[in-house]
């Protein structure tokens, strides 16, 4: 029931309190009440996936901040595909990485208390060489210890430089109402510019998965465009499903999951989380008992 009423604040709420939406502006209850209609018709077309097929057990978030390395990790667990990546914690030891996964390599801190990396110059791109390894690794030190003194980090992260592929976003937050609800968009870092988003409510399978990517406006990106090879949509699909019934498992335990980007290589070669961030729900939302589960940090780092 929708109510539209000028009342002190005090009334409004006891209205609310009894079940009653309550709008000042008629234009606004009427434009609630369609969006409500028009996603209950689309929730009755597509009914609610309670248990899927690759449902995994529950329990498997730690309820505390994630570095990108431990929220790596536990997508990876989850059928998401990864990079072979090195947590490095010395000039030296990013040296012998960039070496051994060949150059260029990317680097960046890694560290659960700073989300935005390159705002303060926590990544470098293009490392050319181990010894520009072992430089770059100098340089993260230092813009850590400038930009955020007082940040725990685990290390440097030193990973492939992979560029073959069209970015996309992949994320779900854990709706108080629907539960978890899972995200797929184009753009990478353009998402929020480009608004090219679909959602959908719980978890996915692979066919689905398809659709979402063909109701995208930017799909063309993807199927191939102006000489570009076609993406690979399979992988695509089925890390879309294995993503969205991780965010069901674990309904209740996270507040947000975003894969940002998830690059998906041309047909064949399948796709690969480049940076991954996981908020853990407050502790007042989800089971407090400790999880064996639960990922150990190592000490913070210093300039060599």
């Amino acid at each position: 029931m929708a109510l539209v009423i000028l009342a002190p604040p005090e009334i409004a709420q006891a209205y609310e309190a009894d079940g009653f939406l309550v709008f000042e502006d008629p234009s606004r209850a009427i434009a609630a009440l369609g969006g409500m209609f028009r996603l209950s018709v689309r929730l009755r077309a597509q009914p609610r996936r309670s248990a899927p097929a690759r449902a995994l057990p529950a329990g498997l978030l730690p309820q505390r901040p994630l570095s990108e390395v431990e929220a790596k990790q536990l997508l990876s667990q989850a059928g998401i595909g990864v990079l072979p990546e090195r947590l490095v914690e010395s000039a030296e030891a990013a040296r012998d990485a960039a070496a051994a996964l060949g150059c260029p390599v990317a680097m960046k801190i890694v560290s659960a208390e700073i989300t935005h990396k390159t705002e303060i110059g926590a990544v470098v791109l293009d490392v050319a060489s181990p010894d520009a390894a072992a430089a770059a690794f100098v340089q993260l030190s230092v813009a850590l210890a400038r930009a955020a003194p007082q940040a725990r980090a685990e290390g440097v992260l030193v990973s492939p430089m992979v560029k073959d592929g069209v970015e996309i976003i992949l994320a779900a937050k854990n709706d108080a109402i629907f539960g978890p609800v899972t995200m797929v968009g184009i753009g990478g870092i353009f998402v929020e510019v480009l608004k090219d988003v679909v959602l959908r409510v719980g978890a996915v399978e692979a066919d689905e998965a398809r659709q979402m990517l063909k109701e995208l406006k930017g799909y063309a990106l993807l199927a191939g465009t102006r000489g570009r090879p076609a993406a690979d949509l399979d992988a695509t699909a089925d890390a879309i499903a294995a993503f969205s019934a991780y965010a069901l498992a674990n309904a209740g335990r996270f507040e947000s999951m975003e894969i940002n980007p998830l690059l998906v290589r041309p047909r064949g070669y399948g796709v690969v989380a480049l940076d991954a961030l996981i908020v853990p729900a407050r502790p007042s939302e989800c089971d407090p008992t400790p999880n064996q589960n639960d990922i150990g940090r190592s000490d913070d780092i210093s300039p060599p």
